[in-house]
Formats: C-alpha cells, structure tokens, sequence
C-alpha cells in the first residue's frame, strides 16, 4: 500500500499554528508571513480534504479533526528533530574501543578517564575488560591494555607504566612477618590465576627458589586477590601502581620494598589498520603523560627494583 504523505512544511507550519491557535504568532517563530502560513495551512487542508481550522476574527481554533491531527503530528515532529540533533551533534565523532584488564580499569584507568574524555569530546570512547591474549585480527577494539609482551605481526606497542610487582599485605599481618622472604612460606601466600607466575619470578629476583610448604589461596583475578590482602588473608603480589591509594592509607603494607619490573610494564597495544590515527595518538598520548603523574606522585615508599 502507498504512503500517504501530506506536504511535511505544511505540517511543521500546523503545529505551530495550532500549538499558538495564531497563524500570526506562528509565522513569526517560524520566520515566514501570515499569508504564508496561511498558505501552507490552506495546502495540508486541501491534501487532506479536512477542515483543521475554524477561523475567528482575531485567532483560529482547532476543528475536531485538526485536534487529533496534532495528537500525531507534534510528538512525530519531535522526534524527528531529536534524530537531526543527534546526527549533527555526532558529525566528526571518533568511536575509540579500548581493550584491559578488569582490575586495571577499575583501579587505574576509570578514576584518570574523566580527564581525557574531557579533553576529547570527538571521541566516543568504548571500554571493555578482559585478560584474553591481543588479537586484532578477530576483535573490534583499537586498543588492548596489558602487562605481557605481544608478537603478533603488525602490533605495534607503547611502554606508559612500570608494572613493578611487589609483595603486600594486611597491617596486622604484617607485625608478624619475618623479614627473610624465604621464611613466607610459613603464611599463606595469595595468587591470581592471572597472574601464574608472579610470586615465582619474584622470589627467583630474591634469591628463592620456591616456597612448596606455603599454603595457597588462588583468585581468579587480581583484584580479587588485593582484596584477600587487605582483609588479611595472606601475603599477595601486585602491581604496585594498582595498590597506590592502599599504600598511602596505611591500608596495605609492604612487607619488602623491592619490586621485581622487568616484564611486568603496562603497555598499550594497536595497529595502524584500522583507521583511527589521530584518535588513537591522543589516547597514548594521555596515557603517556597520566603514567609519568602516576610516577612522580609516588605509591608512599621508595621502590627498589631488583636485579634482572
């Protein structure tokens, strides 16, 4: 079946008349003359084979049918101005899709986000989490955040963050922590799946092979496993980045201030093929220069990296 659409000046034109019941009023929000929108309003009548109007000497009045005619019409209107407005507001937008870590997000990267959208109201940002390995080939995101190197052909990568893993734990704890790292295996010792090999390459910087006698408590993610430290679960390792606001407070101790870094950078991983050049340059850029305020404001002890 054909549409029926009466001309849609018109219909802008008898919204208005009909919303001041005045086509001279009408005529002047709209910029046009009485006549003019007495014109219009003479057309859509005769489209329509209605009368929408009863004409008075000083105003014009609704007829029944002109009544349920704008019932329609305004919220119609409406709504197509609002489809406009949007599509010229977002003329020149930028969608960034940004790939990291749960932890890093909610630790790091949410609380400084504000700053850059700020700064980039073209850039329609996009964050999700996961630890899945970089693969630009099969996802839709621009950018990955992670700690672990990547070899995959045409990824390009750019260093804004030591990670510096180091040994914490609970104030209580900590009063009964021997200074030996070898003698931790008397607490229990608090992993994160994603993070398998922390407390072992740790331990090897410190010259301990192992601790096999500890007992373990495994989380699933690093978040996770902070949060056991703070509730005086065991002794953990973290980014020490991650933990700043803990260390400051008191709330996490560290039991050794030496932090094992080698291998352990945040990083931000992208290709050049998708396009978005200029976006993704601001993005490392900002993240370039939230990594070196990170750095000078510290983590309320001096750090000292071990031996590679």
């Amino acid at each position: 079946m054909k549409k029926i659409l009466p001309p849609l000046n018109a219909l802008r034109v008898f919204e208005a008349a009909a919303r001041h019941s005045s086509f001279k009023r009408a005529g002047a929000e709209l910029n046009i003359t009485h006549s003019a929108v007495s014109h219009h309003i003479a057309l859509l009548e005769d489209s329509l084979q209605i009368a929408l109007f009863r004409r008075l000497n000083r105003q014009v009045i609704l007829t029944e049918e002109g009544t349920a005619l704008l019932a329609d019409v305004a919220p119609a209107l409406d709504q197509i101005s609002l489809a406009v407005t949007t599509l010229t507001k977002n003329r020149g937008t930028v969608q960034l899709r940004v790939d990291t870590g749960p932890t890093f997000a909610t630790r790091w990267l949410i609380p400084r986000l504000p700053s850059f959208l700020k700064a980039n109201p073209n850039i329609d940002f996009r964050l999700r989490s996961s630890t899945s390995p970089v693969d630009f080939s099969s996802t839709d995101f621009e950018v990955a955040i992670r700690r672990k190197a990547q070899s995959r052909g045409g990824v390009q990568e750019a260093m804004f963050l030591p990670g510096m893993l180091v040994p914490i734990c609970s104030p209580v704890l900590f009063k009964t922590l021997p200074t030996d790292p070898a003698e931790f295996e008397k607490h229990t010792l608090l992993h994160s799946f994603s993070m398998p090999l922390a407390w072992a390459d740790w331990l090897s910087r410190m010259g301990v092979s192992g601790l096999p006698n500890a007992r373990s408590l495994v989380f699933e993610e690093v978040g996770m496993t902070i949060e056991g430290a703070i509730a005086g679960a065991g002794i953990a390792i973290a980014p020490a980045y991650l933990v700043a606001d803990e260390l400051r407070s008191g709330k996490l101790i560290l039991p050794m201030n030496h932090a094992c870094q080698e291998g352990h950078q945040f990083r931000a991983f992208y290709t050049s093929m998708r396009g978005k050049k200029d976006a993704i340059s601001r993005f490392l850029a900002w993240l370039g220069s939230q990594g070196a305020a990170a750095k000078g404001d510290g983590i309320g002890v001096e750090l000292k990296p071990m031996a590679q």
